[in-house]
């Protein structure tokens, strides 16, 4: 995947289908593009899972059925569809910046799984772009 730096008037500018953004705590460019995404990053990150009370949970065990629940770590990504709200087709939001090149191995297994497509990494603001680009590229 060939990277480079691009300047801040082209930042938001169309050529990809695919952005990773970390959290807006983590980047100027995540505030900015939840903006545009109606703030549906902000929403995302606040929103509580639904449990399943216990009561319940007990009732299902009596019955010998298997219970439903989906575990979903804090480490999972967000994805959200910016088609027509963005110049991009789909924006994932990558959280636990706490090291740099994990979250550029994970951003890149996911882009892979996804089939690599043409893909925008607006990185953690505490990160130089400059000396953290080589880390991706390895």
């Amino acid at each position: 995947m060939p990277l480079s730096k691009l300047s801040t008037s082209s930042a938001l500018a169309p050529g990809f289908d695919l952005w990773f953004l970390p959290e807006p705590k983590e980047s100027q460019w995540s505030r900015k593009i939840d903006w545009y995404l109606n703030f549906q990053i902000t929403r995302s990150i606040k929103h509580q899972k639904p449990f399943v009370p216990a009561e319940l949970i007990q009732r299902i065990e009596d019955c010998g059925l298997e219970g439903m629940e989906i575990e979903v770590s804090q480490e999972a990504p967000t994805f959200i569809v910016s088609e027509g709200l963005l110049p991009n087709k789909k924006s994932i939001i990558l959280p636990n910046t706490s090291s740099f090149y994990p979250w550029a191995k994970r951003l890149l297994q996911i882009r892979e799984k996804l089939g690599s497509p043409s893909t925008k990494v607006f990185i953690p603001s505490k990160y130089s772009s400059k000396n953290h680009l080589n880390e991706i590229e390895d």
